[in-house]
């Protein structure tokens, strides 16, 4: 066999075995889905309304993975079978807070009335990803921690 050619077969089938390998990572990063480690839930004073804080990670592994703390904000009433379908982070409308948990501690989350919540986080970095100031009829105040 000529020297050129062997090139060309080793060359091509290096091509081939990257693709797949890129197939690969692309398929498994996409069958990935978030993991909830920890969960509590406050429900609000008049029990209209209930925040729960979790702790996820965003299940990707090989170093790709981040864990992150959320904070959902959720009528009492909603169906139990709701928030386990639900998503989570910007896709996921329940999701008023959510911030890296690299270097951060958990937020506290506080009921200061009947439709008032806060929610204190660390001065970033990391910065918060989401921060929704309001939904129906509660307000959020946020508050930032030193570190």
């Amino acid at each position: 066999m000529h020297k050129t050619t062997l090139i060309r077969r080793l060359f091509g089938l290096t091509v081939v075995l990257a693709l797949a390998g890129g197939a690969f990572v692309l398929k498994w990063c996409a069958d990935s889905h978030p993991v909830v480690e920890q969960s509590t839930e406050y429900p609000s004073p008049a029990g209209r309304w209930q925040v729960t804080m979790e702790r996820i990670d965003n299940g990707l592994g090989f170093g790709l993975g981040v864990e992150y703390y959320e904070v959902h904000l959720d009528k009492r009433w909603t169906l139990p079978w709701v928030k386990v379908l639900g998503q989570h982070g910007d896709d996921d409308r329940s999701v008023v807070f959510y911030v890296d948990s690299e270097r951060a501690h958990p937020p506290r989350v506080q009921w200061t009335g009947p439709r008032r919540l806060r929610v204190e986080y660390d001065a970033g970095p990391p910065e918060p990803g989401k921060m929704i100031g309001r939904i129906d009829d509660v307000e959020i105040d946020y508050q930032r921690r030193a570190h």
